[in-house]
């Protein structure tokens, strides 16, 4: 808790200075026009990703990726939440938490899917666009996204695997599908209860 205090403290000074800067600047905001226009293009062009979608297959596994993360981002929420709430379990609220569950599973999946397709993009397709770009480091930050959407769907497995009602396992196909892997080491096994307490 007090970690978490203490990181809003200092992003709210360091917002505030930047905040200032950007006032002492000379340029005038010429922003304050075409609302609607500026709304859309955010809505095409960032929600949407219009503009990556020129290039139809990077297009693609970039959407799914960026995508599959905005769905996420309720799995992180959601830990952050329990961890900092004792007693708030957000998995018990009756429509929400199978739905959620169900999205943020098919999502990994297409995260996933996103990475791969980005992996073979960067080592077989090779666009010139990426010419003079860092291929290792590219491939490296693909290899960690791909891990965490792995130790993601595997934690899910796992608590599936060990009944937890709070993996909602009869919402998380692929979790649920992976499970069995880990269901041979029994629901009150060693492991399994060292993986989650």
């Amino acid at each position: 808790m007090v970690l978490a205090v203490a990181t809003l403290v200092l992003t709210a000074r360091r917002w505030r200075r930047l905040l200032q800067l950007m006032r002492q600047s000379r340029r005038p905001d010429r922003r304050g026009g075409d609302l609607r226009g500026r709304v859309r293009a955010a809505l095409v062009d960032v929600l949407g990703q219009g503009r990556l979608l020129r290039w139809p297959y990077a297009g693609m596994l970039h959407a799914l990726i960026f995508w599959g993360f905005l769905v996420l981002l309720t799995a992180i929420a959601q830990a952050i939440v329990e961890a900092l709430v004792v007693g708030v379990r957000l998995d018990t609220i009756p429509v929400v938490a199978p739905v959620l569950a169900h999205l943020q599973d098919i999502f990994c999946v297409l995260a996933l899917t996103g990475v791969l397709l980005a992996v073979f993009n960067r080592l077989a397709v090779k666009p010139g666009r990426f010419r003079g770009s860092h291929r290792g480091d590219a491939l490296l930050i693909l290899g960690w996204i791909a891990a965490l959407l792995a130790c993601m769907e595997l934690n899910y497995a796992t608590l599936i695997a060990e009944r937890s009602p709070e993996a909602l396992g009869a919402d998380r196909p692929l979790a649920a599908a992976l499970s069995h892997l880990f269901t041979p080491l029994g629901s009150a096994s060693a492991g399994l209860v060292t993986l989650h307490g």
